[in-house]
C-alpha cells in the first residue's frame, strides 16, 4: 500500500528480487528466504522465533521491545545479510471488495477510490491503507446502460496496523519493502508450478493454531476472504469425556462454517453461475491430511488436496512442518 510521503507498497503484483518472508502471528514469527527457479522454489533460510503469550494479540503488535529483540538474535542466527523483507497481514484484518468506476485517466482512480471507501464502502477500522488492481472484466449491468465502466479489485487494511509492522522492523534494521495478503503469497506456490486448476473457481484453507482463514479466487484474483476464529486449544481442553475426539468435534465445527461460507460466496458473491471446484488445504496445524480426509468426507464433489509442495526444495528437517511456512516462502517469491 502506498504512505503518504513514502513508496512502500501494500498488494502489488510488482515483482522485485528475492526478500525475507515474514509472518506474524500470536504465537511467534515465521520466515523463509528462497531462491526462485523456473519451476521450482529452493529454500534458502527458514525458520521461526516463538514469542512469550501477549507480545502479538490478533496480529497487533503489543510487546514491541521484546518482539525486535528476540527477532534481532534470530536473523543474526542465519546471518541474513539483505534486510529486506515482505510482511503479510492478518486475513481478520483485510478487506477485499470490488468496485466499478467510469473510465479515468490513472492519477484520477486513486482519489475517486478514496472516496469510494469514504462514503460508499463501510470499513470496520478508521485510517485505511488500500491499493488497487484493475481487473480485466467490466461492470456488466452498468455497460448494458450505456456507462463504460471498469472494475477494481481494492483491498485494505487499518493503517495503524500497518504502520506499527514498519516500525517494528525499522527497530531490527530491515526495509519493509512491500506489505501483501497471505492468499496471494500461497497463488504464487501454485501459479509458479502451473498447478491451477482448470476450473476459474478455487479456495484455499490456511489451517492455523487459532483461527482458519478461507479465501476464494476467480483465476488470478482474491475475491473474498473470511477468517474463521476456532482456537485448537480449546477442543484439546474440553475433550475429556466426549464422545468425539477433538479432531473431530473442531472438524466437524470448521465444516459448518465452511459450508456456510461456501454457500454464500457460491449465491452471494458469484450469483450462484459459477461453483467452487477445488480446495488447497496448508497452514501450521499439526494433522492436516485428517483435515483433508474430514473435507473429501463432507463435500465429495470438489477436489481437495493438501497445497502441492512437492517442487519446493528445502531441508529435510522441514519436510513434516513445510506446510507452516508456504505463506512466508511466498511471500519470499513476490521478489
Amino acid at each position: 500500500m502506498k504512505r503518504k510521503r513514502q513508496k512502500k507498497p501494500f498488494f502489488t503484483f510488482r515483482k522485485r528480487k528475492s526478500d525475507l518472508g515474514i509472518v506474524l502471528d500470536d504465537r511467534g514469527i515465521r520466515f523463509a528466504e528462497v531462491h526462485s527457479q523456473s519451476q521450482t522454489v529452493r529454500v534458502k533460510n527458514l525458520g521461526g522465533v516463538k514469542l512469550e503469550e501477549g507480545l502479538i494479540h490478533d496480529g497487533r503488535i503489543i510487546g514491541e521491545e521484546k518482539i525486535a529483540l528476540q527477532l534481532a538474535l534470530s536473523l543474526k542466527e542465519i546471518n541474513y545479510k539483505r534486510k529486506k523483507a515482505v510482511l503479510s497481514l492478518p486475513s481478520s484484518a483485510i478487506v477485499v471488495r470490488k468496485i466499478s468506476l467510469p473510465k479515468m485517466r490513472s492519477k484520477e482512480i486513486r482519489p475517486l477510490l478514496t472516496i469510494e471507501l469514504e462514503t460508499t464502502i463501510h470499513l470496520p477500522f478508521s485510517r485505511p491503507y488500500f491499493d488497487f488492481y484493475k481487473l480485466n472484466a467490466t461492470d456488466e449491468r452498468l455497460a448494458e446502460e450505456g456507462e463504460a465502466q471498469e472494475e477494481y479489485l481494492v483491498v485494505a487494511a487499518p493503517g495503524d496496523l500497518i504502520e506499527s509492522y514498519y516500525h517494528l522492523f525499522k527497530q531490527v534494521g530491515i526495509e519493509v519493502k512491500a506489505i501483501d495478503i497471505e492468499p496471494l503469497a500461497l497463488y504464487r506456490l501454485l501459479h509458479r508450478q502451473d498447478l491451477l486448476p482448470e476450473e476459474d473457481n478455487y479456495m484455499f484453507l490456511q489451517i492455523g493454531m487459532e483461527s482458519v482463514d478461507v479465501s476464494f479466487f476467480e483465476r488470478e484474483t482474491p475475491e473474498f476472504i473470511r477468517n474463521i476464529p476456532l482456537d485448537w486449544s480449546s477442543y484439546n481442553a474440553a475433550s475429556a469425556g466426549q464422545m468425539q475426539s477433538p479432531i473431530q468435534s473442531f472438524a466437524e465445527d470448521l465444516l459448518r462454517e465452511l459450508e456456510r461460507i461456501i454457500n454464500f460466496y457460491q449465491f452471494n458473491v458469484k450469483g450462484g453461475e459459477k461453483l467452487v471446484s477445488a480446495i488447497y488445504i496448508t497452514g501450521s496445524f499439526p494433522v492436516l491430511s485428517e483435515i483433508v480426509y474430514f473435507v473429501k468426507e463432507r463435500l465429495p464433489n470438489l477436489s481437495v488436496s493438501l497445497l502441492p509442495t512437492e517442487h519446493i526444495i528445502q531441508p529435510s528437517s522441514y519436510e513434516k512442518v513445510i506446510h507452516a511456512y508456504t505463506v512466508p516462502i511466498g511471500l519470499s517469491m513476490k521478489g
